[in-house]
């Protein structure tokens, strides 16, 4: 598994990078305004799920890393 998972990673376009690290680093940026504002937990279920809808590949890293 963690092989394979290794290959898929380096032989991924930089494309692949763009579209999952921006998509991060804008989730980010949202959880530190929200942490800031201090709105309630709707507000941050509702900015989750958006970013959920945007970039699909964020989790699939996120499944990588808890495998390794």
């Amino acid at each position: 598994m963690i092989v394979k998972i290794n290959i898929k990673v380096k032989t991924a376009p930089s494309t692949f990078w763009l579209y999952v690290f921006f998509p991060f680093i804008s989730f980010l940026k949202k959880v530190v305004k929200f942490k800031k504002y201090k709105t309630p937990n709707t507000g941050m279920t509702n900015n989750v799920i958006n970013n959920i809808k945007y970039s699909p590949l964020f989790f699939i890293i996120l499944r990588i890393r808890i495998h390794l």
